[in-house]
C-alpha cells in the first residue's frame, strides 16, 4: 500500500475512532449521578446554558433577549437538541469530529500528508477534545466554529464567496462567545496584508464580502443587553472581572478568579473601564517588576504545560474516580508543545505563505496570558499547536532516519528542555484533584440518595482541606 492510499486508510478509520470513543464516554457518564448534578447545578455553567435553553424554549428566541443571562447560540442549540440524554453529547462529537478533519486538511495543505496524519493522530489521542463533547457548555461548539472560520479563510484566498462564509462564521462565533469579536479586526488586517502583497480584485472583493457577512451576520441575531454578553464592551478578556483576575499577583498566576484584595481595588478604582484598568494593572506591573516577571513566566508555563487546570470540571477526577474511556487518550498537552516549537521554527522559513496559520496561533494563544486560564479556555488554541506538533514530529523523527547529527543534537536538547518546561505541574493547587471536586462529587450522590458513596468522597474532601 503506497502513502496515499495509507492516508487514505487511516484518515477516516481515525476519525472514526474519535467519534466511537466520544460516543461511548457519554455512555459511560449518561445518568450518573455526578454528570446530572453538573448538568443542573446552579454553580456551575451548564446550569445557566440550560436554562436560558428553557427561557427560549417557553418565550421565544425573539420575543425576549434580554431574559438571556448568555450570549444566544449555544442556548439554542441546547433548546434544539435537548437538555439530556444523547442529544448534544451526540452533536457536539460530530462537531468535534469535524473540527479533526478541519485540523487534518489545514495541516495537509500547509505542511504535507504525513504531517497530517501525525497531527490527526495527535488530536485523536488528546483528551479534552473528548471530555467537552458531553458537558452542556459551548467549549466543543468554539473549536469548530474557529476551525471552520479559519478553514475558511485559507480554503477563500481566490473565492470571495468562500471568504464570504468566513464572515458570517465569524459573526457566529462572536455570538457564541463575545471575546472573539476580536478576531473580525484580526481576520480583516490579514486580508489587507494579502490585499498589500498582491493588489487585484479578487482580494478587494474577499475584503468586501468578509466584512459584509460579518456584519450580517452579527445585526441579524438579538442579543442581551448587558455588559460582558454579546454587546459588551470589554473585548480583551470578555468581561473585566477576567481581565483583571487574569493579571494580578493574588490570582494564583492568573488561574482564580474569586475575590481577593487586589482585584477588588481594582475593580472599584477602574469603575468599569477596561481602559483604566489597564493603566491600573501597568502601574502594577512596572512598580514590582520582579513579582511581575515570574508571575507571567510561571502563567507561561501553566498554560503550556500537561495539567488541565479544571474550570467546573476537572479531567483528572474523571481519569482518577468516573471513567474508563478517558484513559484511552493517553496525549498531553505538555508532549505536544516541545514538538509544535519545531513546526512553528519550520513555518517560519517561509513565513509569507504561512502567515495566516502562524497568526492564528498567535491570536488564539497569547490573549490568554490576558484573562484568566483554564482547561476549557485553552482547548481552542490546541488544534493549532498540534497541527505545528504534527510537522515538527514528522521533521525530529525524519532527521533521526537520517541520522543527521548536526542538527539532531541541538533538536534534542532543545525538546528535552521544552519537556522539562512544560512538565505536568498542577501547582498552584495542592493536588491535581481538589477538594472542592471530591466535595461536588459528595454532594452529587446526596442529592442522589447515595449516602454512603457521598460520605466516600466526603471524607477524602476534608483530608484536603
Amino acid at each position: 500500500m503506497n502513502k496515499k492510499g495509507f492516508s487514505g486508510f487511516i484518515v477516516p478509520a481515525l476519525l472514526l475512532l474519535f467519534f466511537i470513543l466520544s460516543i461511548s464516554f457519554a455512555a459511560e457518564q449518561n445518568g450518573t449521578a455526578h454528570e446530572e448534578f453538573f448538568r443542573t447545578n446552579i454553580a456551575f455553567d451548564s446550569a445557566h446554558f440550560i436554562k436560558d435553553a428553557k427561557v427560549i424554549k417557553e418565550t421565544g428566541l425573539f420575543s425576549a433577549p434580554e431574559k438571556l443571562g448568555k450570549p444566544p447560540i449555544y442556548p439554542i442549540l441546547i433548546a434544539v437538541f435537548g437538555d439530556h440524554g444523547y442529544g448534544i453529547p451526540i452533536f457536539q462529537a460530530v462537531l468535534a469530529t469535524i473540527s479533526l478533519g478541519l485540523l487534518y486538511w489545514v495541516t495537509l495543505s500547509s505542511f504535507g500528508r504525513a504531517e497530517a496524519v501525525t497531527a490527526l493522530l495527535i488530536g485523536t489521542m488528546y483528551a479534552p477534545f473528548t471530555f467537552y463533547t458531553i458537558k452542556y457548555i459551548r467549549t466543543s461548539v468554539v473549536v469548530f466554529e474557529l476551525m471552520a472560520t479559519f478553514s475558511l479563510v485559507m480554503a477563500g484566498k481566490n473565492r470571495p464567496w468562500v471568504t464570504g462564509c468566513a464572515g458570517l462564521m465569524t459573526g457566529v462565533m462572536s455570538m457564541t462567545r463575545p471575546y472573539y469579536k476580536i478576531y473580525f479586526p484580526l481576520i480583516l488586517l490579514l486580508l489587507l496584508y494579502e490585499l498589500w502583497n498582491k493588489r487585484d480584485k479578487t482580494r478587494a472583493l474577499n475584503i468586501l464580502f468578509f466584512t459584509a457577512a460579518f456584519a450580517l451576520s452579527t445585526l441579524a441575531l438579538p442579543s442581551p443587553q448587558k455588559p460582558g454578553a454579546v454587546t459588551g464592551k470589554y473585548p480583551v478578556s470578555g468581561t473585566l472581572e477576567h481581565f483583571v483576575s487574569g493579571n494580578i499577583l493574588d490570582s494564583a498566576f492568573g488561574y482564580l478568579w474569586q475575590e481577593t484584595p487586589m482585584k477588588n481595588k481594582i475593580m472599584a478604582e477602574s469603575h468599569g473601564s477596561i481602559t483604566t484598568a489597564i493603566t491600573l494593572i501597568a502601574d502594577e506591573v512596572s512598580s514590582r517588576p520582579a513579582e511581575y516577571s515570574y508571575f507571567y513566566f510561571k502563567k507561561l508555563r501553566m498554560l503550556l504545560g500537561s495539567y488541565e487546570f479544571p474550570s467546573n470540571y476537572n479531567i483528572e477526577l474523571y481519569r482518577d474516580e468516573l471513567s474508563t474511556v478517558i484513559n484511552l487518550q493517553f496525549m498531553q498537552f505538555g508532549w505536544i508543545v516541545p514538538f509544535a516549537l519545531f513546526g512553528i521554527a519550520l513555518a517560519l522559513r517561509e513565513a509569507r505563505k504561512n502567515i495566516f496559520l502562524l497568526s492564528w496561533l498567535a491570536i488564539t494563544f497569547f490573549p490568554l496570558l490576558l484573562t484568566i486560564h483554564n482547561s476549557r479556555y485553552r482547548l481552542p488554541a490546541a488544534p493549532f499547536f498540534i497541527i505545528f506538533a504534527g510537522a515538527g514530529a514528522v521533521w525530529f523523527f525524519k532527521k533521526i532516519k537520517q541520522r543527521d547529527y548536526p542538527k539532531l543534537i541541538p533538536a534534542s536538547i532543545v525538546l528535552v528542555l521544552a519537556l522539562i518546561f512544560c512538565r505536568y505541574d498542577y501547582s498552584p493547587l495542592k493536588a491535581p484533584i481538589t477538594s472542592e471536586d471530591y466535595y461536588n462529587l459528595a454532594l452529587a450522590h446526596k442529592e442522589a440518595g447515595e449516602m454512603e458513596k457521598a460520605d466516600f468522597y466526603l471524607i477524602k474532601a476534608n483530608k484536603l482541606r
